[in-house]
Formats: structure tokens, sequence, C-alpha cells
């Protein structure tokens, strides 16, 4: 047999590792992952968690949560906005709503007259995005936004928008909730969007049947605010104090059997397309041979998803989504791990985000140092994979073979076994290969019959 040394693999495999800047990524992801999951903060749920008064019925009403509030005071960023990053281009909704929602909390409780300026200065530039339908949109803001320059002028705010402008986002909003109460079937789904809500909504009836054993609605923290400016509740009063605290098998997917099951009874800030991607992806792994539920749901958000991407609706604004629709159309989930490794690397942005209501980021998951070890990770395979291809060529370079036949061998087993550890695991198989596809070819076309004579009896010894 074949001998291999495993010297030359270990020499890549401790030159890469013992780079100074892998090193470092390394002790960086690992203190990332100690410890809780570090969300970027939401100027949006603060400013609504800052504008629940303490005490609802008192004409001397004071913040509940002086913290939020001082916590908006703090956090406007230079050009007037609140929010992840005014400058994103898919983000330009989200600072406008997290920006009017800040204004909002500042001038409920009289304070901060220059920071509402610089606020409504903003959102005065950025007007033209409000309408804008090739904008990004978070969550309810057709229905939100328009509420909160309801509430904006009660407060007295002067908001730098057109007034027939204005009468055409409410007639959107009244066309939106009309929309959503149809096509669920019921008004409880409307709670998410607490924050475009009033007062005459049946808020007791909410808090019986939609809050959370958190006391939360939908472990969202503006929702949960706002319904408790509405209606005091002690459960939703604890969620959010705690809040405030913190701060500074296949029958289970039965209600997602069909489209319509699954938008009447998901919660909204569940029924993106990164979530139906998701379900796409579960829809392929089926244990037994009949699963009927499993094939529904395969047809139905795989019909939803090529009709997103044809429409270029929702997803072309934002291009990994699209690439990631593209992919899952495309490639089954049992593509082989390192082709799925590669297209996880190009997809990858160090500065991605997640819409709901409002933008959220996690520092824990994107971050340039998983970016540069998962590319070094990568690139540390491939060299030692190319080594190990290497070594074979020169051990068999004086046997008449046909280096496709080695190469073909070899990929097999490396596509699905290609950690470093399983070098010898590798080397066995192509070795094993090539002398049973060589042998093959003895007795097919290119051994005499001397030669295939002493080769079986070599193998009887």
């Amino acid at each position: 047999m074949i001998k291999y040394n495993l010297l030359v693999l270990t020499k890549i495999f401790n030159q890469l590792t013992q780079h100074k800047d892998v090193q470092g990524s390394i002790e960086r992801i690992r203190e990332r992952f100690v410890g809780k999951v570090d969300l970027s903060a939401s100027s949006y749920d603060t400013a609504w968690v800052a504008m629940v008064p303490s005490n609802r019925d008192s004409p001397n009403q004071q913040p509940c949560f002086p913290g939020c509030l001082e916590w908006v005071m703090e956090n406007q960023k230079a050009d007037g906005s609140w929010g992840l990053s005014s400058n994103h281009p898919s983000l330009v909704k989200d600072s406008l709503s997290s920006t009017l929602a800040c204004v909002l909390a500042l001038q409920k409780w009289k304070v901060g007259e220059q920071l509402v300026q610089k606020g409504l200065d903003f959102i005065g530039s950025k007007r033209y995005a409000v309408m804008d339908k090739h904008q990004s949109s978070p969550i309810g803001f057709d229905i939100i936004f328009p509420s909160m320059i309801n509430y904006a002028n009660d407060l007295g705010l002067n908001l730098p928008l057109d007034s027939d402008f204005v009468n055409v986002m409410f007639h959107n909003r009244h066309l939106q909730l009309q929309r959503k109460i149809s096509f669920r079937g019921k008004e409880g789904h409307l709670v998410y969007y607490a924050e475009g809500l009033d007062e005459s909504y049946e808020w007791k009836e909410v808090m019986k049947n939609q809050q959370r054993s958190n006391g939360s609605l939908f472990n969202s923290p503006a929702t949960s605010a706002a319904a408790l400016i509405q209606f005091h509740d002690d459960k939703c009063f604890d969620y959010l104090q705690s809040l405030s605290k913190i701060h500074g098998k296949a029958d289970a997917l039965a209600d997602f059997v069909d489209d319509e099951h699954f938008f009447s009874t998901v919660s909204p800030q569940f029924t993106t397309i990164d979530t139906i991607i998701h379900l796409y992806r579960a829809s392929q792994v089926a244990i037994f041979p009949d699963e009927p539920i499993l094939d529904k749901i395969n047809v139905w958000t795989r019909t939803f998803l090529k009709h997103q991407y044809s429409l270029n609706q929702d997803i072309v604004y934002d291009e990994k989504l699209h690439k990631e629709v593209d992919y899952a159309l495309n490639f089954t989930i049992d593509t082989v791990d390192r082709l799925k490794h590669r297209r996880g690397i190009e997809l990858y942005n160090p500065d991605d985000f997640r819409m709901l209501k409002t933008s959220y980021r996690c520092s824990n998951t994107d971050n340039r140092d998983l970016l540069m070890f998962s590319i070094q990770d990568f690139n540390m395979c491939q060299a030692i994979h190319h080594e190990e291809i290497k070594n074979l060529e020169n051990e068999i370079m004086t046997l008449d073979f046909d280096w496709h036949t080695l190469i073909s061998s070899y990929i097999q087993l490396s596509s699905i076994h290609f950690e470093p550890e399983l070098a010898n695991l590798r080397i066995a198989w192509t070795q094993n290969s090539f002398v049973g596809t060589f042998v093959d070819d003895m007795f097919d076309v290119d051994g005499s019959r001397e030669e295939l004579l002493n080769l079986i009896e070599l193998l009887k010894k």
C-alpha cells in the first residue's frame, strides 16, 4: 500500500491556525459566544417604552421608565436620526420610524427641544421614502407610521409633511387594516401593530387572549408598551420593567400545510421571506417515506418563493435575500457541505441586520471575526486537500493511470468528509478506489491472460 506522510499537512494546519489574525479571531469569537446574546439597542422599542406613563389616570403624568427616556436623549445621531443606520439604503424607512418614535417620546415629556427639532429636520430630509414602494419597510410600517403622525399632531408637533401626502398615507392605512382583517379572518393579529391602534380597541380582551406567559405581547417591547399606554396590566408592566433593568416531528408543522393556514396562524413577525425559506428547507427533510404534510408545505412554499422571485417583490431590494431565494430554489438541502459552506461565506455580511418592526443586529453572529475565521478555515481545508492530491499523484506517477479517475475517487469522499483530521480516511478511500479501478481495467481491457492469472494467485495469498 502507498504510505502517506502527514508531516506536510500538519505543517500547513499549524501555519494557518497559528497566524496572528486567525488566533485573534478565534479568541474574539470565543468571547462573543460566552454569556448572553448581544443584540443592538433598539431606538424604536426604547422610545415606545419611554412613552409609558407612571400613572395614566393622573393629570401630572411622569415617565414610568425614565432610564429609557434618558437613553433616547443620549443616542441621537449627528444627522438628527435614531436607529441602526440612516445611511444604509435598506434602512431609510426604519430610520424614519425610529426617529419619529423618539421625537414623540421627547415631545410627550417636553424635554430635548433641540433634539426634537433635529429629528424633525431629518424626517423632512427623508420624507420622499415614506411612500416609496421600492424602499424596504419595517413590518406594519404602513399602519403604524400614519398613526404616529396622528399622535404627533395631538402633541402639537408640526411635521414637515405635505397634507395631501399625509391623507394618502391614512387612506393606505385604512386599506391595509381592512385587508389584514379580511385575509386573516380575525382582528387578534392586528394587536401586533398596537402602536398603530387607539384606545377604542378591546385592550382587555387583547391581554386576555394574546398575552404571553412572560407578560408581553408577541415578545415585542414596542407592542407591549403601546398596549400598556392604553390599558394598564401588571404582567405587562413587569415584563417591561424586567427589560428596562436588562437594557443598559412533521405533525408539528400541520398548521403550515398551506399558505392560508400559515399566514392566518403565524404571528406577523414570522411571515417574512426569510422564515418561508427556512420552512421550505425544513419540508425537504423527511424521516418516513410517506410525509404528506411536508409534501404539501414543500409545494406551496416553493410556489410562493418562485412567485416572489419572478415578480421581484419584497426581496429584490435585499441583494443577500435575493441570492438566498435563488439558492434555495436551485439547490436542495442535501447539497454537499463544502458547497453550502462556500455559499454561506459568499452570502455572509458582517453588517447584516434583521428587519421586523425595526432593525436589529446581533454582534454575536454578525461580525467580521467570524467571517475571517470562516474564510481561513475554508482555505486551510482547501490547502490540505490540494496537498493530499499532490502527494497521491507523486506516489503513483510511475503507474500508467488516468488522472481523472484519481481525482474523482478523491472528491467523492472529500466533499463529505473534508475535515483536516480525516486525512487518513480520504487517502485510504482514494487508494482503494484507485486500486479497484486499476484491477477492473486490467480484467476488462489491459491485462494479458498471464498477468491476470498472476494477479489472481497474488490475491489468494
